[in-house]
């Protein structure tokens, strides 16, 4: 079964490439096409199938002129299940159909990132292997591997909005000796949901109060995201944005551009005096969901950014928040598929 022969194992799922959720059953059907010398040489195989998920890292360095990729994998899960046990008695036929279903265990993160070449990289990956182990061997040769979508928790409790104070962020001109301070801009950025899921639209709520000399031209909303992680000791970063909107100043309330030194309001929710708007904000499919585990973590936040003259350091307010799954996208973090890989199994009996 392997080595010169031309024996075969494939994997058909019920519904690829379509999510599983954790907790529930993959149901599939392992093929076997067993090459004819096979009842000859004696053999006997217990044939049976794995699920397998792993977080995998992958960043870059430089030594001198020299640079270098490290990798690292952490194991998620590994469950294991025999079918059957193949010899030359129970071979009734070369193609052998065996039905399967396996339990993906429950509180697993979803699939999320895909591996790429020259680029530091951070994804959560699953894969259903067919495994077949050599009758007193503890070696165990895989035969075919495909990739199975994951499905995140999908979060069912209450909205959580939040209700963050203004910050007064100082405003200071840049010149050839230092900076000048001008003044206070105050900004204010809350959500009516802190944890939505993919697809879901939120209700972002800014306030924007100009206590400086300087000239406010717009005003930015994001939502971003950002990886941290590590492979092998060494660290990578990536940041994407996800969503942004930008209002021009010809759109924001006067009382928000005008250069005076009045107190600072306390909230955006409790001062009613205070110029407020409001943005809608979809998350997008492609997001990844919020997680933190062994090798990496993923954050969300929004963000909102008072951008002003030249010269001058833009104000800016961070608001965390965490995105979860929705149950049916599978491209987080632009997840892609990949082929079934054909792995000859090693038969040196």
């Amino acid at each position: 079964m392997g080595g010169t022969s031309s024996s075969v194992m494939e994997i058909q799922l019920d519904r690829h490439p379509a999510p599983y959720c954790a907790g529930e059953l993959i149901k599939g059907t392992l093929f076997i096409q067993v090459d004819s010398s096979f009842s000859s040489k004696g053999l006997e195989y217990d044939i049976g199938v794995r699920l397998s998920g792993q977080e995998f890292t992958s960043a870059m360095s430089r030594d001198a002129d020299v640079s270098h990729t490290s990798t690292e994998k952490f194991s998620i899960v590994a469950v294991e299940q025999v079918l059957t046990t193949l010899n030359s008695q129970s071979l009734i036929s070369p193609q052998i159909e065996l039905p399967f279903s396996i339990e993906v265990p429950p509180g697993l993160p979803g699939s999320q990132g895909i591996r790429e070449k020259h680029h530091d990289h951070f994804c959560i990956e699953y894969f259903l292997q067919a495994v077949a182990t050599r009758s007193g061997s503890t070696k165990k040769d895989f035969v075919t591997e495909t990739r199975v979508n994951l499905s995140g928790p999908v979060y069912t409790g209450p909205k959580t909005p939040s209700a963050e104070e203004a910050a007064a962020v100082p405003i200071a001109v840049s010149i050839f000796c230092g900076c000048v301070p001008t003044g206070h801009i105050y900004v204010g950025l809350n959500t009516d949901n802190t944890n939505p899921s993919l697809g879901e639209t939120i209700k972002v709520e800014f306030s924007v109060k100009n206590e400086s000399s300087s000239t406010i031209k717009a005003v930015e909303i994001k939502l971003s995201e950002a990886l941290d992680f590590v492979a092998d000791g060494v660290a990578g970063h990536r940041k994407r944005c996800l969503v942004r909107h930008r209002i021009e100043a010809s759109e924001l309330d006067s009382a928000s551009l005008v250069k005076s030194s009045q107190a600072a309001y306390q909230t955006i929710s409790k001062d009613a005096a205070g110029p407020r708007k409001q943005v809608d904000i979809t998350v997008p499919s492609s997001a990844r969901h919020s997680y933190v585990g062994r090798l990496g973590k993923v954050r969300h936040y929004l963000s909102i950014k008072v951008v002003t003259k030249a010269l001058v350091k833009n104000a800016i307010s961070v608001l965390p928040i965490t995105i979860h799954s929705d149950g049916r996208s599978v491209d987080a973090g632009e997840v892609q598929e990949i082929e079934s890989l054909q792995i000859e199994m090693d038969e040196d009996a």
